[in-house]
């Protein structure tokens, strides 16, 4: 579970706190990104001598689980136009200090592409994009219904009707794939994940299609899912191989909804998201099925629209309320977290299940094996951010979230609330930021935990720090 959890936190740590640095035009840059990161009894058991003295025999009782490290991020942006086509190139670089792990162990560290694809343009407005890319529906200030990185294509159409803007977009990607044409004499040499099953007549990649177009104010989207064979769900009744059956599952999910969003100007910006999920997880026993509703709304806005702060020390103050309830039984894709440092880069927690690469992330799927359930269990919350924002350059936010849980009929099931304090003062192109986050445990965490002992059992704060150095640099003019 450690490296999970380490994997999760370097992919999402560049992404925490994102400060206001200078846009440049620049098609080729390099963001240098340092972070210290400190956990403290994220089992939501205070570390106690005495206990871990008593339990020695038993390391499973004990709870001195403190984390801390420091990583340092390079993120390479290139992107080039050329005739009728625009190449887009995120590369990263992250490894953790010490050891020489970013020098001569630099095996040890992760280089990929967030970014990887073309655009070709048909007309100004036209165009399709094919590669790795960052896919959104559209038009919301926290997109909890589906904001990722996919590998497919995407055709968009944008114009406008009636003086008001349209668009039209459609898409279809390979989520997964768990085959590898080892053997061969072209592609044996390259490498994919661990992730393999054999045979299953070649069925053995996921995709995913659909689309979302919009009118003026609203925006409408669907889109299906079909899981191949793997060994994380899709060929659960054939017993990944291991009988005669041969066949995959034909898991699948469809979601679809609308989306109200509205520019207030004066007042703001706001929107609100309404979706419903439908599909099924085939099983060897019994078939796990999805049906559910989900629903978030967003609000954005600035005092310095509405109030005369000239003359006052402070420049601006913004203000950002979310909130989303998800039914159980709603199965969506991938979105934004509500939260930061905690229990989204530290335990991974999502509002509810979602389609991930090869299967459900749903640690509710299996009956019989259930483990780290209050990560994937559908959940209703409340968030309010406000920064404040100095004449000196130094943005200062303060935040809320109230967290519940909807599961075995019950909605609400207090989770806990969390308590967000983050400073950042920017100087050019250098930024410095620090955040404090502190999650107090409900009675969700200590009822659950009695049967099922991967849940946390204890009920006192989980607190992290996170203190980071980010420089942008523009290296061609």
């Amino acid at each position: 579970m450690r490296k999970k959890f380490i994997i999760a936190v370097m992919v999402m740590s560049s992404m925490l706190f994102i400060p206001s640095l200078p846009v440049s035009s620049s098609p080729l840059t390099l963001d240098f990104e340092t972070y210290y990161y400190s956990f403290i009894d994220p089992d939501m058991t205070s570390y106690n001598q005495a206990d871990y003295a008593e339990n020695q025999p038993d390391q499973t009782l004990n709870t001195d689980d403190n984390i801390a490290f420091a990583m340092t991020s390079l993120i390479l942006n290139y992107n080039k136009k050329y005739l009728n086509s625009e190449l887009f190139i995120k590369m990263r670089f992250e490894g953790f200090w010490g050891n020489d792990n970013i020098g001569e162990n630099s095996e040890n560290s992760a280089y990929y592409y967030d970014n990887l694809y073309t655009n070709f343009y048909f007309t100004t407005n036209s165009y399709i994009g094919i590669g790795r890319m960052d896919y959104k529906i559209g038009d919301s200030l926290n997109d909890y219904f589906f904001d990722d990185i996919i590998d497919g294509i995407v055709m968009m159409h944008k114009s406008t009707y009636l003086q008001y803007p349209y668009d039209v977009s459609i898409m279809a990607d390979i989520m997964g794939m768990t085959s590898r044409p080892e053997g061969t004499s072209r592609f044996d040499f390259i490498q994919k994940d661990d992730e393999e099953i054999e045979d299953f007549q070649g069925d053995t990649i996921s995709t995913r299609i659909g689309g979302n177009a919009s009118f003026w104010f609203f925006r409408g989207f669907a889109y299906y899912i079909r899981y191949a064979a793997s060994k994380q769900g899709g060929a659960d009744i054939a017993q990944n191989g291991d009988t005669s059956a041969n066949t995959v599952d034909g898991d699948y999910l469809t979601t679809g909804g609308g989306r109200l969003f509205y520019d207030f100007k004066f007042w703001g910006k706001a929107d609100l998201t309404c979706a419903y999920s439908y599909g099924y997880d085939f099983q060897y026993d019994t078939d796990h099925k999805y049906s559910g509703t989900g629903i978030a709304a967003n609000y954005a806005g600035d005092m310095a629209e509405i109030f005369d702060l000239q003359g006052s020390m402070i420049k601006n103050i913004f203000t950002s309320l979310s909130f989303g309830m998800f039914s159980e039984g709603y199965c969506g894709m991938r979105g934004v977290s509500y939260d930061e440092i905690l229990l989204d880069d530290y335990y991974g927690y999502s509002v509810a299940p979602y389609a991930d690469a090869y299967h459900f992330y749903d640690y509710a799927k299996d009956e019989d094996a259930k483990t780290y359930t209050d990560r994937s269990v559908a959940k209703t919350f409340y968030k309010i951010i406000v920064t404040t924002v100095l004449r000196m350059g130094l943005e200062m936010d303060l935040g809320f979230i109230m967290l519940t849980a909807n599961e075995n009929g019950d909605t609400g099931i207090p989770m806990g609330n969390e308590y967000i304090a983050a400073a950042r003062y920017g100087l050019n192109n250098v930024v410095f930021s620090a955040t404090f986050n502190l999650f107090q445990p409900g009675s969700y965490y200590t009822d659950n935990s009695q049967s099922n002992p991967y849940i946390p059992a204890g009920k006192d704060p989980f607190y992290g720090f996170m203190f980071s150095f980010i420089s942008k640099f523009t290296l061609i003019d």
